[in-house]
């Protein structure tokens, strides 16, 4: 990876909220309209809220380190226990990648079918990971440069449809209508935080190139919040306007058509490239002289054929929380309450107990039906296991030195 570009306060806002902009966030917020009108619309802020201050907080830790976010994982883990989460976090990543090719190609597919009665879903799904697979091939400065242009007319499009879409969605007494039986708020909640969550493991691959302080955190947070939210909005309302959580009829159902198509294909390629180059970063961390071009194609491709034969979201969704919920547990409260680093040790068999026994208490919460939700349950239950796990280290450590000292 280059590490010579680095990155404004003003080009990281854009290139987050591009990254918000996407068919899986619109329909995330859809599937929370089954909460309810105003259980949705707190969920849906609160878990954000939630979620963008622990975005912060890890590319704050990026940039002071000058690491990527999975190598920042070695301040708890070690420098090899880090290689877990990058392998983690290739898989995820493949899986965003999957998930955002097969999504924004259904949608196209819908929609083409629609405007003009031709059946092209497998060939949608094709094209737009051949798509990504270019974009993520451009060199870093002239990428830069499309990125910000994208992101613009990004903007444009999303005010547009917004414009349209809640427009409609004003008059409708639907909007009112709470579904029998609700989708509890601990599921919609989970639903919210889950999104920022997912992108903890790359936040710092841009951050740590950041020209400040206030950039590397602010820009990103404000960034993804601002995006994100106006996405989950969208889903939200038109899935209390038109009935449908998938964004393909929510956007027809709107009288959208070349606007929906622009922005599905916009939208997935400027998603799906971050996750592409995250994804390099990670194997990299692992074997450093591995190509960075053909590790692309590679991740895009398993993505692409990911996308054609399966359907893997929420399930997907359940391995996020339970791997990088208890992570960011682990990291945030060494780096900023503890005050360990293990980066000069081979494994830090703390950090990876404690790791073991977050990723235990996701299930059991969720399980439970805990009211923070799976992830933000897991995240407090494993800060406090690690802070007792390091203390009795560091106790059997003392007393190990004091008894070869005597």
């Amino acid at each position: 990876m280059q590490t010579t570009h680095s990155y404004s306060w003003f080009s990281l806002a854009l290139l987050w909220f591009g990254a918000a902009v996407s068919v899986a966030e619109i329909m995330t917020g859809g599937m929370i309209a089954a909460a309810g009108l105003w259980p949705g619309l707190w969920a849906i802020l609160l878990g954000h809220i939630v979620g963008v201050i622990l975005l912060g907080l890890v590319a704050l830790i990026g940039f002071r380190e000058k690491m990527p976010s999975i190598m920042c994982t070695r301040i708890s883990f070690g420098q090899r226990g880090s290689w877990l989460l990058s392998v983690a976090n290739v898989i995820q990543l493949i899986g965003w990648a999957a998930v955002m090719v097969q999504q924004s190609g259904l949608a196209l597919g819908g929609i083409i079918n629609k405007l003009w009665n031709i059946e092209a879903t497998t060939i949608a799904i094709v094209i737009m990971g051949a798509l990504i697979g270019l974009w993520s091939l451009w060199e870093v400065e002239g990428r830069q440069r499309k990125n910000t242009i994208t992101v613009i007319l990004l903007f444009l499009l999303t005010v547009f449809i917004s414009w349209v879409l809640w427009g409609k969605a004003g008059d409708a007494s639907a909007i009112s209508v709470s579904p029998e039986p609700p989708m509890p708020f601990s599921k919609a909640f989970e639903l919210s935080f889950i999104m920022p969550l997912s992108w903890l493991p790359l936040v710092a691959d841009y951050a740590y190139r950041s020209r400040s302080a206030s950039a590397a955190t602010l820009a990103p947070s404000l960034g993804y919040l601002v995006g994100s939210l106006w996405m989950y909005g969208i889903g939200f309302i038109g899935a209390l306007y038109t009935g449908e959580a998938d964004p393909t009829p929510m956007l027809l159902a709107a009288g959208l058509g070349i606007v929906a198509l622009s922005i599905v294909a916009l939208s997935t390629i400027m998603t799906t490239f971050l996750d592409v180059y995250s994804a390099v970063a990670s194997a990299r961390n692992i074997v450093p002289e591995l190509p960075e071009k053909g590790l692309s194609i590679a991740v895009i491709s398993i993505g692409t054929l990911l996308a054609l034969y399966s359907n893997i979201y929420e399930n997907f969704l359940m391995f996020i929380g339970a791997i990088f919920a208890p992570m960011a547990a682990i990291l945030l409260t060494d780096y900023f309450l503890l005050r360990h680093d293990a980066r000069s040790s081979r494994f830090n068999f703390s950090g990876l107990i404690s790791l073991g026994l977050g990723f235990a208490a996701f299930f059991i919460c969720s399980r439970l039906g805990s009211p923070l939700g799976g992830g933000l349950s897991s995240i407090v239950l494993t800060a406090i296991i690690h802070v007792l796990i390091r203390k009795s280290a560091r106790s059997h450590l003392l007393k190990a030195s004091t008894t070869t000292k005597s």
